[in-house]
């Protein structure tokens, strides 16, 4: 038993820094070069917002409940979620993947949903340091047989 407790020891000995790597790694995860926690300003430049009923175009449309409602000039402070998400205020979409330049997020909607958000952020190559974003909120519903959608799209530095 004495013989058996002693190499039993030892392999616990190198176990523990393996598991305790192991963790760090994980607590360290990054999304498209994002940790998990990272905060950002960006200020919306642009803003689109359009309404179709029917074959009926409405450029400047009002902004539809349920969907952010952001003037040109106003700063939106970003943060990145436990599991990548983009997050601010009224806004949590999922991180879909990264490229060297760009990040790409989506809660596409599944089923007859009729509501959706995407956005890109894009970034430095060498420090993955957020330098724009666009957002884009649409919605889909019936008036009786008419169609109606509404789009609004963000662009921000």
């Amino acid at each position: 038993m004495k013989t058996l407790l002693l190499p039993l020891i030892a392999g616990c000995g190198v176990l523990l820094p393996l598991t305790q790597l192991h963790a760090a790694e994980v607590a360290g995860e990054t999304f498209g070069g994002f940790a998990a926690g990272k905060e950002f300003t960006l200020t919306v430049t642009e803003r689109v917002s359009i309404k179709t009923v029917g074959s009926h175009v409405t450029r400047h449309a009002a902004v539809p409940n349920g969907m952010p409602d952001f003037h040109k000039g106003r700063k939106v402070n970003f943060t990145i979620g436990k599991k990548g998400q983009l997050k601010a205020v009224g806004i949590s979409i999922a991180f879909q993947t990264g490229k060297s330049r760009i990040n790409f997020y989506s809660n596409n909607p599944n089923g007859f949903s009729s509501q959706g958000e995407a956005a890109t952020v894009t970034k430095t190559v060498k420090r993955d340091r957020p330098t724009g974003a666009t957002l884009t909120f649409y919605q889909f519903r019936f008036s009786g047989f008419r169609p109606i959608t509404n789009s609004v799209s963000y662009v921000l530095e």
